[in-house]
């Protein structure tokens, strides 16, 4: 028998999907601006493969006041993969898309697998997979704090309110490149303000040191965009131990779990069947 629920979360709810199987489950975390909802179009590929799923709602899109820093992003990643390598007893699939990669990093020490057998639990994460996300060493900090610089010409910063966010004109060229235009409109409406102070945080842990990951490079999105995630990929491979043993190449713009769900499930389902020990 299946489960299919939505648990609210502040503004927006995250969709958990329980089947019967015991394959790994999917953590995704969504990108800066976006709600869970822009999973609905995966999430039913990856259901039909029997694999559960749980996209929560990261605070820090939409935050109103917005947040100080990136820790209410990280408690949320930490309880959901809390709730599903322990109390489900799940190995977990963590997929991070653009800015989550941020949180994400940084929110996983002691969540793999060796470590959450070590204290009894049914599960860990057993993989991760960056979709063009961000995906830095120990010491990075994004932005220099107090300041939007470096965010790009596209985004527009409001440092009084502590936010930023993306005009819908510009949409289509920085996420949904490969979306039709009508579909992008709609979107655009549904974005919300993220907050700027995310961004201001220094990394401690780079779990992409310890987990098995993988990486995509979404080379339908900008050419500065595809060129930054290159650079991403070589850095953390030169910079010592890294676990990355998998990076794809792919024509697809930003947003692959929209533009090319099919294609993006049937890519997690495999490397979800190459994580099982």
């Amino acid at each position: 028998m299946e489960r299919t629920r939505r648990i609210k979360s502040r503004s927006s709810p995250a969709w958990t999907h329980t089947p019967s199987s015991d394959k790994p489950a999917f953590l995704l975390l969504h990108g800066a601006w976006h709600l869970p909802t822009c999973w609905s179009r995966l999430i039913p590929h990856l259901h039909a493969h029997g694999h559960p799923t749980l996209a929560p709602h990261l605070p820090s899109s939409g935050a109103n006041p917005p947040l100080h820093n990136w820790d209410p992003d990280i408690a949320v990643i930490r309880s959901s993969v809390t709730r599903l390598a322990r109390d489900e007893r799940r190995d977990v699939v963590v997929v991070m898309h653009a800015h989550s990669g941020l949180a994400g990093s940084q929110a996983l020490q002691g969540l793999d697998k060796r470590s959450c057998s070590e204290r009894g639990w049914g599960g860990g994460v057993v993989r991760l997979v960056y979709v063009c996300a961000f995906m830095f060493a120990e010491g990075w900090t994004q932005v220099p704090p107090g300041t939007g610089d470096g965010l790009g010409p596209n985004i527009t910063v409001d440092l009084s309110r502590g936010i930023y966010y993306l005009h819908p004109s510009h949409v289509k060229s920085m996420m949904y490149q490969d979306v039709p235009d009508g579909e992008v409109a709609a979107i655009a409406e549904q974005l919300v303000p993220q907050s700027l102070a995310g961004n201001w945080c220094t990394s401690t842990f780079a779990a992409w040191r310890w987990i098995p990951s993988t990486y995509v490079i979404t080379l339908g999105d900008q050419k500065a965009t595809v060129a930054a995630e290159e650079w991403i990929v070589k850095s953390a491979m030169e910079s010592g131990r890294c676990a990355v043993d998998r990076v794809v190449r792919k024509k697809v713009g930003h947003c692959p779990h929209w533009s090319q769900a099919e294609w993006m499930a049937g890519f997690l389902v495999e490397e979800a069947g190459r994580s099982v020990r």
